[in-house]
């Protein structure tokens, strides 16, 4: 969901379900979207829930970086450590660069 696509899904959901307002939801990088999409429109929601709310994407993601670097090397993974290193820490400049953090994110979360 995109900030200038939710007011049409939340239209949407509304009818469905026979309601003037619904709650709406948002986790980690789902709640800086909620916020906005709770913001442009507010008249279409009871109320906005945040949880695993992100405060602030560019500290999320230097720490998801070096937390991932350092999951990788104690774990022996020399194939992501050269990818990250290749890459450097975020800010990246494209989101490839971002996508071999993303792909070890349950196996770094879990330790």
């Amino acid at each position: 969901m995109s900030p200038s696509t939710s007011g049409a899904r939340q239209v949407l959901l509304r009818h469905r379900f026979g309601q003037d307002q619904i709650y709406l939801v948002g986790n980690s990088w789902g709640s800086i979207l909620g916020v906005l999409a709770a913001q442009r429109h507010p008249e279409l929601f009871h109320a906005f829930v945040g949880a695993g709310q992100m405060v602030s994407p560019c500290e999320t993601d230097q720490i998801f970086y070096t937390d991932t670097l350092s999951w990788a090397r104690s774990a022996g993974n020399t194939r992501l450590q050269r990818q990250l290193v290749a890459s450097g820490p975020p800010p990246d400049t494209t989101m490839l660069d971002y996508e071999p953090a993303l792909t070890y994110e349950h196996q770094v979360a879990a330790n």
